[in-house]
């Protein structure tokens, strides 16, 4: 005659198999927040980038023509800081217009880095070119050349 309870060998294979499922299960969150820290880590670093390049951009279109015709190779006192580099670019754009370009870059302990570019044209200082001329030519001053 046969009892109805569970044999030992099938409570064995019962708690086997709940292990193997728990173990996946902790497998896959483990996954699942190492991806999340590192989403978080880009996240912050492009935050940081994204800060210094608008600050610059700002520097820039404050005194553009300081930074365009200063900055030719980037590596010049006004020119450079930590996590940015702004270069003029004299020989890009079209006649008439001048551009700056911004580099910003952030970098995280785990080695990470992200970087960042943005060109500012000098028509980007004015918000409107005709209105200014409109009201007073002589405090306009022209975009300079492109330089070949």
């Amino acid at each position: 005659m046969r009892s109805h309870g569970l044999t030992l060998l099938e409570v064995l294979i019962a708690i086997a198999i709940i292990g193997v499922a728990f173990g996946v299960l902790v497998l896959s969150q483990a996954l699942n927040y190492r991806v999340s820290a590192r989403a978080r880590a880009l996240s912050e670093l492009k935050a940081e980038a994204t800060r210094i390049l608008e600050e610059r951009a700002g520097a820039v279109l404050d005194d553009f023509l300081t930074y365009y015709d200063t900055c030719l190779s980037g590596t010049e006192p006004l020119c450079h800081g930590d996590g940015w580099r702004i270069q003029s670019e004299k020989s890009r754009g079209i006649a008439g217009e001048g551009l700056v370009r911004i580099t910003a870059w952030a970098t995280d302990p785990q080695g990470g880095s992200l970087y960042l570019v943005t060109r500012v044209s000098c028509y980007d200082t004015f918000a409107s070119r005709t209105a200014v001329v409109r009201e007073d030519p002589t405090a306009l001053q022209p975009c300079p050349p492109v330089t070949p």
